[in-house]
């Protein structure tokens, strides 16, 4: 019910307008109890009337000799009656959509209803689990004045006391195209319930059966009895080698139904004038139909499991069972093909992942429960590297590199613990546990495009990447540290951070400058030729 058709909303404005309720008492004594009625009560929407006309309305609706007091109300009154007519009309006939929109109700009319189903329902307390989201009115009332019978799953049959919950949020801003033109509106929140236990599927059921009879859809009692017979094929007994009847049998078999009402009960779906209520016949017709009750009979256990899912269930992007799915091809890692033994080529058992050539061959007795999914670090002990053992405050060695060239290191034989130890009371103090891989810090200096770093970080470790701003050859696969080495300050601000983390620190890789335009060649790095 749109806002100038509603009673209670002109009810509610002459309260406003005069708190004595006069001004509606004389206004309802005329037959004018909307703002469409008093909109063409005197006049046209686009043309004013005149004081006159004024005048003999007021006469009429407070008698003779009105004060003007009284007219300025009047007067007041019908200017907002023809303002709210006007862009009722220009929304209805401007926008294609407007039949698809779900238009809100006033809340005077809100409350109207509201306090009349209560006193029609005596024994029904419209409150908590039992109060409809006012979404779930509005859906409801749409489907009253727009002709369009949808279904209403359980799963949008929202409470109250959610929607307050809620809060007032922010609406995304969503673009729209109406008649060849862009249109920015706000995206509708909706509230969605629980369905998952047969209690809760009760209350979303009775929560839309309450909307129903306060839109004068469906009477209370014909849903009632409707949702009393859907229940009690969730809780009847089956033979032996059947299933009981699950929430997804319920949700179909309601779903079919409302299919079917849309089908077979035309528009318009107002009460008539005997009082009588389409939907609420069709209903009361269809709840005992066949095509209904198929969907509630108790099936196989063994085919159970191949019901379908609650229209609640968001659906997954899995594919269907019925697509096939592709077989993924296993390639042989090249170093791998390289070191094979001529004997295990062209055996597809070795043909990904690592393997031991020696047990597959003449034997090998070494342990591997240790060495199942361990990381190793990429360091380089080329030729040219030098590596030495330093002591670090804490229990345990560290391996300083330096290299050019790459090969993998087991990280058990240097001293780090790939996993945080568990504190008992067997451990003494001269057993002080390692440190855990994901405490360890890696420091890469003029990183490039941080393919080490990003290699350390895979494995677990945390990662610094340094580099000056601008010093990229390709894109860096981590965040970057920018840093100008030839800067004293920075410079600085780099050891302090080395021996406050010296504690944690696994690795430093520093990279020479490379490239005759690197930037660190226009400066002068006396400190650095020294080294």
């Amino acid at each position: 019910m749109a806002l100038v058709t509603s009673e209670a909303a002109l009810k509610q404005r002459c309260l406003e307008v005069s708190p004595d309720g006069s001004l509606y008492t004389s206004l309802a004594a005329q037959s004018i109890r909307s703002f469409r009625q008093l909109a063409f009560a005197i006049g046209t929407p686009r043309s004013e009337p005149t004081p006159e006309q004024y005048q003999e309305l007021a006469a009429q609706v407070f008698g003779a000799a009105a004060p003007i007091g009284k007219v300025a109300q009047l007067r007041d009154l019908h200017f907002e009656a023809t303002t709210y007519v006007i862009q009722a009309l220009k929304d209805q006939v401007s926008s294609d959509a407007a039949e698809h929109q779900v238009r809100k109700l006033p809340m005077a009319e809100r409350a109207a209803r509201l306090s009349d189903q209560q006193r029609r329902l005596s024994g029904v307390s419209i409150t908590g689990e039992l109060q409809p989201s006012y979404g779930l009115i509005d859906k409801v009332n749409h489907i009253l004045e727009s002709g369009q019978l949808v279904w209403i799953s359980p799963s949008m049959c929202g409470k109250r006391d959610l929607e307050v919950a809620q809060g007032i949020d922010h609406k995304a801003q969503v673009v729209q195209v109406e008649k060849e033109a862009l249109k920015v509106s706000a995206s509708q929140v909706e509230t969605k319930a629980d369905v998952t236990t047969p209690l809760m599927l009760h209350f979303a059921f009775q929560r839309r059966g309450i909307a129903f009879d306060q839109c004068g859809l469906i009477e209370w009692s014909t849903h009632q009895d409707y949702l009393h017979r859907l229940l009690f094929a969730l809780s009847a007994p089956v033979p032996p080698g059947f299933s009981q009847v699950t929430i997804q049998q319920i949700v179909r078999a309601d779903k079919e139904l409302w299919t079917i009402m849309a089908r077979e009960c035309m528009p318009p779906f107002k009460a008539k004038p005997d009082g009588t209520k389409p939907l609420d016949v069709s209903m009361s017709k269809l709840m005992l139909d066949s095509r209904v009750q198929m969907w509630l009979l108790p099936v196989m256990a063994s085919q159970a499991s191949k019901l379908q899912a609650p229209p609640s269930v968001e659906p997954s992007d899995a594919l269907p069972s019925d697509v096939p799915t592709p077989t993924k091809k296993l390639r042989l890692r090249k170093k791998a093909k390289k070191v094979m033994p001529d004997a295990l080529k062209g055996c597809k058992k070795f043909s990904k992942g690592p393997c031991c050539w020696g047990f597959n061959l003449e034997g090998c007795s070494l342990e591997t429960k240790a060495a199942e999914d361990t990381p190793s670090a990429i360091v380089d002990p080329g030729p040219d590297s030098r590596s030495r053992d330093c002591k670090s405050p804490d229990q345990g060695q560290r391996k300083v590199f330096q290299a050019v060239k790459r090969q993998r290191v087991d990280m058990p034989e240097r001293g780090f613990v790939l996993c945080k130890p568990m504190l008992t009371a067997e451990l003494s103090e001269d057993e002080a546990p390692g440190k855990c891989l994901t405490d360890m810090l890696v420091i890469e200096v003029c990183c490039g495009s941080a393919g080490l770093s990003w290699a350390c970080h895979k494995l677990g470790f945390q990662v610094m990447p340094i580099a000056s701003r601008g010093s990229f050859d390709q894109k860096p696969k981590l965040r970057v540290h920018h840093l100008d080495l030839t800067d004293p300050e920075a410079l600085r601000s780099l050891e302090e951070l080395i021996c406050t983390e010296s504690a944690r620190i696994a690795l430093i890789w520093a990279a020479v400058p490379h490239g005759t335009a690197s930037v660190a060649r226009s400066k002068p790095l006396p400190r650095f030729e020294r080294l």
